[in-house]
């Protein structure tokens, strides 16, 4: 699944929630299972996620996981 232009993101890490911004420093986290939510110009987003890695680079959020569903 690939999105564009997303203004935040709100994903729990292993150490806790977080919520990601445009310009948000870079970092690589392990991803909880559970929700994760996105806002882009169609509106907010919810997916369900399963373990994984999160990385944020400038420009740019990847989630890798091995189970996505999209709730909303």
């Amino acid at each position: 699944m690939r999105v564009e232009q997303v203004t935040a993101v709100r994903v729990t890490l292993d150490n806790g929630p977080i919520c990601i911004l445009p310009v948000h420093a870079s970092l690589i986290g392990r991803l909880a299972p559970g929700g994760l939510s996105f806002v882009d110009q169609k509106g907010d987003h919810r997916l369900e996620v399963g373990e994984g890695i999160l990385r944020v680079l400038k420009g740019g959020v990847t989630v890798l996981t091995g189970s996505v569903r999209l709730i909303s």
